[in-house]
């Protein structure tokens, strides 16, 4: 199938109350385990490549490699370019071919993050690309361990979130109510209560970031309230680096069999966690 973008799979997933798992990918294992694993489940997903993972490859390759398996996957693949603070990098992605990006303003003054929404809407909207925003900040879990949890600054205001969508024309909204990225060691609190009221005031689909480690209680629950596109990284990372430490030690088996095994390892991860976001059977 050919690419599609977060308008052709969000506003079903927030009309039915499923949620869409957005995983990000820095190789072809990742990129086969995942789109393999919603082929079995039927699932439309989303393909994230972060910014910051330009350390590992090129965001241009990883557009070649998404477009071949999407072009032969039986479901509907977005190829998204996550957490991306540079316009610059933003624009490379679209001539690469990714039919969403996001702009991640949410360090920056409320009125620059508006602003420069503003203009990367105006770049991508023409050629049909789908722009996600966010508003609020989320920490790193180093951050909380040290004990810097997030204040009241850090949480997404809901009526401020309604301003920031309507100024900006963005198609969807990561929001921070209590996540962090990376893998949490620690009973997570979320501010179901602000997700909800943010969920009522805000018309675009909603994200969620930080979704390694959570629940599936947790899951579910921001899903009820309102969070349409789920976001999972270290827990993908951390799966396939179990499967190859487990097997380095066989002399019998070479890199290429660990390429496999993490490859399986993240499809087996990906499967789960659609099951848990409800998006199975859904793509059409």
């Amino acid at each position: 199938m050919p690419f599609v973008n977060l308008n052709e799979i969000l506003p079903a997933a927030k009309a039915n109350h499923y949620g869409v798992g957005a995983f990000n990918v820095i190789g072809e294992p990742f990129i086969c385990g995942a789109i393999t694993a919603a082929e079995k489940e039927a699932s439309p997903i989303i393909i994230a490549f972060a910014e910051v993972h330009e350390s590992y490859v090129p965001l241009e390759f990883v557009a070649e490699m998404v477009k071949y398996w999407a072009q032969r996957a039986r479901v509907p693949v977005a190829l998204h370019l996550d957490h991306a603070k540079n316009v610059d990098t933003i624009i490379r992605a679209i001539r690469a071919g990714f039919s969403s990006v996001m702009y991640d303003g949410s360090t920056t003054p409320f009125a620059d993050n508006v602003k420069i929404t503003q203009k990367v809407v105006a770049i991508a909207k023409p050629v049909g690309v789908t722009v996600e925003a966010e508003l609020g900040i989320l920490t790193g879990v180093e951050e909380v361990a040290e004990g810097k949890r997030p204040t009241e600054d850090f949480y997404t205001d809901p009526e401020q979130a309604a301003e920031f969508v309507e100024k900006t024309g963005c198609d969807a909204l990561a929001v921070s109510i209590g996540t962090a990225h990376g893998m949490y060691t620690w009973e997570t609190m979320l501010d179901f209560n602000r997700l909800q009221k943010i969920s009522e005031l805000v018309s675009v689909p909603l994200v969620l970031h930080g979704g390694s480690g959570l629940s599936s209680n947790d899951f579910r629950t921001a899903i009820s309230k309102g969070i349409s596109k789920v976001n999972v990284f270290t827990e993908c990372a951390l799966a396939a680096g179990r499967a190859v430490r487990e097997a380095v030690n066989d002399n019998s088996k070479s890199f290429p069999d660990f390429c496999q095994l993490g490859q399986k390892a993240i499809e087996d991860l990906v499967r789960s966690k659609i099951r848990i976001f409800g998006s199975c059977g859904k793509a059409v």
